[in-house]
């Protein structure tokens, strides 16, 4: 009976290394930030994001109090669509960048404790990137429903206290890319300020990890 435990729980272990967790949560990150803007419905959004944070959990590999702040998360978005109040908003927000600050932090252990580049390992580093994007989105939006103003948001993303938040998921890719479109600015210093730590960490993010897989590379392919 213990052997055949043994083989049941390697057998998994050997499943779940050969599926592409990080390029799956790669591409899902990818699809969401694109298509809930397009839909306009904050329900798309919210779906996207449980999808998220679903896949994050899976590819880290959470178990215990990690898959409770995830079950959490995702009933707190589910309950914000319901109630739609700034206090459902704010606990909604407040989970889910907390939970997505720790899989950063976890892809960030995973990534350095690397010491091949592989097909995993660059969508683990794109998987950071595209973290940073949603942490500071989750940022703007719980800055924005706690000083209304915050953001000059065109009022073709919609209102309430959950309009804002796909707008400001967008308005974090731009920065995060340095794009600078101008549709939506920062009205205030606490806004401005969050830019340009999100500036900072990204253009770090990229030409830290850059370096490191250049160098990982040289040394396993000395000339």
């Amino acid at each position: 009976m213990q052997g055949d435990a043994g083989g049941a729980a390697r057998d998994a272990g050997t499943a779940r290394a050969t599926i592409p967790w990080f390029g799956i949560l790669l591409a899902l990150m990818i699809l969401a930030v694109m298509i809930a803007p397009i839909f306009a419905s904050r329900y798309v959004g919210a779906v996207a994001m449980g999808l998220i944070l679903t896949a994050a959990a899976t590819a880290i590999g959470i178990r215990g109090a990690g898959a409770f702040v995830v079950a959490a998360s995702i009933a707190a978005i589910a309950a914000e669509q319901v109630f739609a109040t700034v206090p459902a908003v704010l606990l909604a927000l407040a989970l889910r960048t907390v939970f997505l600050c720790y899989v950063e932090v976890r892809l960030l252990l995973h990534v350095l404790g690397d010491r091949e580049v592989t097909h995993e390992s660059v969508s683990a580093v794109a998987c950071g990137y595209v973290m940073i994007g949603l942490v500071w989105g989750g940022l703007y939006a719980i800055l924005e429903t706690l000083e209304p103003g915050s953001f000059n948001v065109p009022a073709t993303w919609g209102g309430g206290p959950s309009g804002s938040v796909q707008a400001l998921n967008y308005f974090s890719f731009i920065i995060l890319s340095t794009l600078g479109l101008g549709d939506i600015t920062p009205a205030g210093p606490p806004a401005g300020g969050l830019c340009v730590g999100e500036v900072i960490i990204g253009q770090l993010y990229l030409a830290i990890m850059i370096a490191r897989m250049v160098g990982i590379v040289a040394a396993r392919h000395p000339r």
